[in-house]
């Protein structure tokens, strides 16, 4: 159930987050509403320099951890892709999302 309910939340956050996978990252461990906040106070900034702003000592170091995780597992995938073509593109540029989730003020 737990495994369901986490997956779900994923699925939502990356929907939520545009596909970004760091802020995806920083809102399951801190939740979406804190990341809104931060990008309304920091989200002209590029991404590392915004990861390194996270005011959560948890959550910045979570997000470095599952970020780095996620970029070697991608590469590590196996298919049909030359080990240079696995590496997966990360926008530093971070996306331009609501300050709030819609429905909410």
């Amino acid at each position: 159930t737990n495994v369901a309910i986490g997956a779900r939340f994923l699925g939502f956050l990356w929907s939520t987050m545009q596909g970004h996978p760091a802020l995806t990252i920083s809102g399951y461990n801190a939740g979406e509403g804190a990341v809104f906040r931060w990008l309304r106070d920091r989200g002209t900034l590029e991404l590392d320099a915004f990861v390194e702003t996270i005011p959560f000592d948890e959550t910045r170091g979570y997000t470095k951890r599952v970020l780095s995780s996620f970029l070697v597992y991608r590469w590590l995938q196996p298919g049909t892709l030359a080990p240079r073509d696995r590496v997966p593109e990360l926008n530093f540029t971070l996306p331009n999302l609501p300050s709030t989730l819609p429905g909410r003020r």
